[in-house]
């Protein structure tokens, strides 16, 4: 039997990944089409710096629609138009950023009251005011840290089976010789 390796990926466009760039830009399109109202025109810039790990994807994936949504929803009321600059940042080591600003009517001049969607962002990471310059002048940006979290070192050393278990299995399904299993 001889086996060869092929560099080349399927070309069959359901099995290909797509990009998470491009999937969060069509995300963004789709919070935008499904907020707005008739009349409202808003164009939206995404800028992403770093590769977001795959398995925090899902979090900013969940934290854009959060902001995006409170943008449209809140900054844009009885306005034609508006601006939207979503900016995602990995930093391999420690954090991805995901800051949402806009050109919509800004916070008033009160205190912030935080609803659910805030409590649910500030489950997922460090909640912010302010966010990176974008290309326009933002009236409200919001940043939501995501830390990458390692594995703590004190569990790097320890089984991940409980010892009992492991006997307990083990003299159900005995080990072939050699070692292997099944």
């Amino acid at each position: 039997m001889r086996s060869t390796i092929i560099k080349e990926r399927s070309r069959n466009p359901s099995t290909q990944k797509i990009p998470f760039e491009r999937l969060l830009l069509e995300h963004c399109e789709k919070i935008v089409a499904g907020g707005s109202y008739e009349g409202l025109t808003v164009q939206i810039e995404l800028k992403c710096e770093g590769t977001c790990p795959v398995t925090h994807e899902k979090a900013v994936l969940r934290v854009t629609d959060e902001l995006l949504s409170n943008s449209i929803e809140h900054g844009f009321y009885s306005r034609q138009t508006g601006r939207v600059f979503v900016h995602v940042s990995s930093r391999a080591t420690n954090c991805v950023q995901v800051s949402v600003s806009d050109d919509g009517w800004g916070f008033d001049d009160g205190p912030i009251i935080p609803g659910n969607g805030f409590y649910l962002l500030q489950q997922i990471g460090d909640l912010r005011l302010g966010a990176a310059a974008g290309p326009f002048v933002a009236k409200t940006a919001i940043t939501v840290v995501i830390p990458l979290r390692a594995v703590p070192s004190a569990l790097l050393g320890r089984p991940l089976v409980r010892p009992d278990i492991l006997a307990a299995v083990r003299g159900r399904f005995p080990q072939r010789r050699g070692g292997g299993v099944g």
